[in-house]
């Protein structure tokens, strides 16, 4: 009894884990689609993840890839590495199955696979890469230079997968005016569409304008293609419209002459949602400015525990999480390292704050700088953009570091921290005794050796002192008492009560 229970216990464990397979199994002769999916921004973290399902995907040798894309697109080089990725997968029929608007990038990433199918109300197009200034709003002007290898990009990508690249063109570049013609087939008299730009147009030889039966304009100078499912499927840049996936599955047998297709679904990572969380910047700087203030206190007042694991966390998060997007390697590590050392120099071993600490924070925020952006300098006007954007988060984590460290300092001054930062010793007040105070405290009597006006010289018992008269004048030989010391001298008075002190006697 106990064997069985423990067996079902297994059953009921792989039962999960098989679902994606399960349809595949009961259809042993059937051809299999692998799912996978891209959803919402694109992004590097987005192309990595997508690589490992894809691999993963593969390994199940399947007849189909289904790339099922709802997404307003992202990153320009993230969608571009996506695209021409799926453009060079072997062995395999990749689909893109348009859920619903798969604008931008996400367009890019269609246009890499070997057939599109499109719901009903999905959407292609608007591949225009975009510019953000300095506070994350879009600007009005796009650099020539920006747009020129997207739409090489594009193009290629549509004439490589047989869709028709003045189409794809007018996607990226809104200075093409796109129209459609209808051309008469000289064999059958039909009249078969075409969509060519009006460059393309008037280049035309002139036995082709002769066949040209009518003419509209799709998309006029100064605006952006868009297509809907009808319209991509009249353009020839959509094969199949699908309302759901069992609609997709009997379309792909239909097109493909196969008698069944099951689907295989691969997950989402599940590291994928926590990693897009850590590396969103807000969180990203919330996350170092806590590392840094959790590392100072631990370097403060070492041994505690809290702190270091803390500073760990934090500072963990922000430069693994930026590696598993590709945005760091081992560089930012080795440059966050080397500054923090130095500042922790210059706070803890030499008083001040000069050349090292300064240093040191020069390197922790190239550190963390780093972490937002691929390149090192920046060269073009987008580039020059995000880098600007990206100072200005960096100033924003720092900033916030020093804050939370100058609030430690003032309300747990035991940590000792700001302390350090100045010189705070100083020589003690008191100093030793001279030989006049020594020899002549205050009450000693004495005798005037010479006039004292008020300076003069004072005898007490065989040792001379020089002197100063509280009075301003003191007759030679007159009697005297130590009132007082004043930089080595003996400050005096002559009063009746002054007594002589005994000389001292010889052996």
């Amino acid at each position: 009894m106990t064997r069985r229970r423990r067996r079902l216990a297994w059953l009921t464990l792989a039962l999960p884990l098989a679902a994606g397979g399960v349809r595949a199994q009961d259809a042993p002769g059937a051809a299999l689609a692998a799912f996978v999916s891209i959803d919402g921004p694109i992004d590097s973290l987005t192309e990595r993840t997508l690589e490992a399902r894809v691999k993963r995907a593969m390994e199940r040798r399947p007849r189909f890839l289904v790339v099922a894309i709802s997404s307003p697109g992202g990153e320009v080089e993230a969608s571009r590495t996506i695209a021409w990725n799926l453009h060079n997968l072997d062995d395999v029929t990749v689909v893109a199955w348009i859920r619903g608007r798969a604008l931008s990038g996400a367009t890019m990433a269609a246009f890499g696979c070997d057939l599109i199918a499109m719901r009903p109300d999905g959407q292609l197009g608007d591949v225009m890469p975009i510019q953000v200034d300095a506070f994350g709003l879009l600007a009005p002007d796009v650099a020539e230079k920006m747009i020129v290898p997207v739409r090489k990009d594009l193009r290629d990508l549509a004439e490589l997968k047989g869709y028709p690249g003045d189409v794809a063109e007018a996607m990226v570049d809104p200075r093409i005016e796109l129209r459609r013609v209808e051309v008469k087939d000289e064999r059958t008299g039909r009249l078969r569409p075409e969509w060519l730009s009006a460059k393309a147009l008037a280049e035309l030889p002139y036995e082709r304008k002769a066949r040209i039966a009518s003419e509209a304009v799709v998309v006029r100078d100064g605006e952006l293609l868009v297509i809907g499912a009808e319209q991509a499927l009249d353009m020839g840049v959509a094969r199949l419209i699908a309302d759901d996936e069992p609609a997709l599955l009997a379309a792909l047998a239909t097109e493909f002459s196969l008698g069944e297709v099951v689907a295989v679904h691969e997950a989402s990572l599940w590291w994928e949602h926590v990693v897009r969380f850590i590396t969103w910047w807000p969180v990203k700087v919330l996350l170092f400015a806590v590392g840094m203030i959790a590392l100072v206190t631990a370097l403060g007042a070492p041994g505690q525990g809290i702190p270091e694991v803390v500073a760990a966390v934090c500072l963990g998060a922000v430069f693994f999480g930026s590696y598993l997007i590709g945005l760091s390697d081992h560089v930012e590590v080795v440059l966050f390292v080397i500054g923090v050392a130095l500042v922790a120099v210059e706070l803890f071993v030499t008083p001040g704050f000069g050349v090292l600490g300064g240093a040191g924070l020069l390197l922790v925020a190239g550190s963390l700088l780093l972490t937002f952006q691929k390149f090192v300098l920046p060269r073009t006007p987008g580039e020059w953009e995000l880098f600007r954007l990206n100072v200005g988060r960096t100033v924003l984590g720092l900033t916030g570091a020093l804050v939370g460290v100058v609030l430690l300092g003032r309300y747990m001054p035991r940590l000792g921290l700001l302390r350090r930062l100045v010189l705070t010793q100083t020589l003690p007040a008191a100093v030793e005794p001279t030989a006049a105070q020594e020899l002549a405290p205050v009450g000693t009597s004495g005798e005037a050796a010479t006039v004292l006006r008020p300076v003069g010289k004072v005898r007490v018992g065989q040792d001379v002192f020089d002197a100063v008269a509280e009075e301003g004048f003191v007759a030679l030989g007159q009697a005297v008492v130590v009132v007082g010391h004043r930089a080595g001298q003996l400050v005096v008075a002559s009063r009746p009560e002054a007594t002589e002190v005994p000389a001292e006697v010889s052996p």
